[in-house]
């Protein structure tokens, strides 16, 4: 900067602070020897400016200076090379999600924060101790679910399950359906008398191949019994030989004939189901090929073909034909509940 310019501005300095004439004096030795400004520099207050090759002045309040509080209006300050740290105690209001807030100042202690919405977070009820989360699924909270017991160990499971089937726990720790479960590897504990609320069946010829029901099928054969009746020479068996009687239904799975003497030609014998009032012809036929009394003496003559029922409570007893003189027999039923 040229002397003359340094004189200007010493100039316009000097009169600025009330000087009534000031001389050629060295810019540099007449500075130092000033008092010093109050600060911040008001409206009020100028500096010198050369501007353009003339001298002009500019207000204070156009500064800013670092060491003092000052309110900045429409300035932008720009921390792309320089560090700006602003206190929490600064910042009033919330910080909504969009400017990389919650928008929340409060909420219950032990609630979790959630998205009700694509902009906005919320909180949820505070959850019991030790209990599960259940996601409420878009908008909605999560709740607290609850436990069977009182332990912090939560069992997985593992595949689909079936209605009525048991459930046992694989090599994985998960628990997985299984169709036996109440019967594998566990010794079983029972009372003197048990209750069946079902009565076992017969399985069907393509589940006994498959083996699939071996273990009912001996169930089943273990609780089959056969009942047998007879008559003696020059006796005949009509309507006098009950074979049996059952307050449950029976299936019936055999019936059969047997002579130990022969000789009556014509006369014959079925077996009959009734309640009891009703006999004779009255019931229903049981078998569906009728013993003949004059057949091999020994050979066993089969009456029954497929299975048939003998209703709960009902009678079982013998309709004969013919005249009776010289045969002697017996008749039997293999039955089942």
């Amino acid at each position: 900067m040229s002397r003359a310019k340094i004189i200007g501005v010493a100039a316009v300095l000097l009169a600025a602070s009330g000087a009534a004439a000031f001389g050629d004096v060295l810019f540099k030795s007449f500075i130092p020897g000033q008092s010093t400004a109050t600060q911040p520099l008001a409206s009020g207050d100028y500096l010198a400016v050369i501007q353009g090759g003339a001298t002009t002045k500019m207000s204070g309040s156009n500064f800013v200076t670092l060491n003092d509080t000052q309110t900045l209006s429409n300035k932008t300050i720009n921390d792309s090379s320089n560090s700006v740290t602003i206190h929490a105690t600064s910042i009033t209001g919330t910080l909504l999600p969009s400017q990389g807030g919650l928008g929340l100042t409060t909420c219950a202690s032990g609630a979790i924060n959630y998205w009700s919405s694509t902009s906005a977070i919320g909180c949820s009820l505070a959850g019991a101790a030790n209990a599960p989360i259940i996601w409420g699924g878009a908008g909605v909270a999560p709740s607290a679910g609850s436990r069977s017991g009182n332990t912090t160990l939560f069992v997985t499971g593992s595949g689909s399950y079936t209605s009525g089937d048991g459930v046992s726990v694989d090599v994985n720790g998960n628990v997985v359906d299984n169709a036996n479960a109440a019967f594998v590897n566990k010794t079983q504990t029972w009372t003197q008398t048990q209750t069946f609320s079902l009565t076992p069946a017969v399985p069907t010829a393509a589940q006994t191949a498959t083996g699939a029901f071996a273990a009912s099928l001996d169930f089943v054969k273990s609780q089959s019994y056969s009942k047998e009746a007879a008559w003696l020479v020059g006796a005949n068996p009509n309507g006098g030989v009950v074979i049996l009687r059952s307050p449950i239904a029976l299936t019936v799975t055999g019936i059969w004939c047997r002579l130990t003497t022969t000789g009556d030609t014509g006369a014959t014998i079925d077996v009959y189901a009734a309640a009891s009032g009703t006999g004779g012809t009255g019931g229903t036929k049981l078998n569906t090929t009728s013993c003949s009394a004059n057949q091999t003496v020994n050979n066993d003559q089969q009456l029954l073909t497929g299975t048939t029922t003998i209703p709960a409570n009902q009678s079982v007893y013998l309709v004969a034909t013919g005249t009776f003189a010289a045969s002697a027999g017996g008749i039997g039923l293999q039955v089942h509940p």
